[in-house]
């Protein structure tokens, strides 16, 4: 049986929906945080498809994104997702 992808959609300062789907969701232990990452089902407008990340939490039924505000907390957050990212390579 294949497993159903599961895909978000989630609209822009300017109104525009964008699709994305669901690569992972993790935490980071020192922020005491979850994050989602997201690859666009799209490719941007250099034909490239780049992940993105974001806060998120569980919400009733749903989940809630934010943006990550901080510099400081995106660093720890890509160092956290690239730990992952090895950890699955291996």
């Amino acid at each position: 049986m294949e497993e159903e992808e599961l895909v978000l959609k989630i609209k822009d300062e300017a109104g525009e929906e964008h699709s994305y789907r669901i690569l992972t969701v993790f935490e980071v232990k020192s922020r005491k945080q979850q994050y989602i990452a997201l690859l666009p089902v799209e490719p941007n407008e250099e034909n490239k498809f780049e992940i993105e990340l974001y806060r998120c939490k569980e919400e009733g039924e749903g989940i809630f994104i934010d943006n990550i505000r901080s510099h400081m907390e995106m660093q720890e957050v890509k160092q956290e997702f690239e730990k992952l990212l090895d950890d699955e390579i291996q």
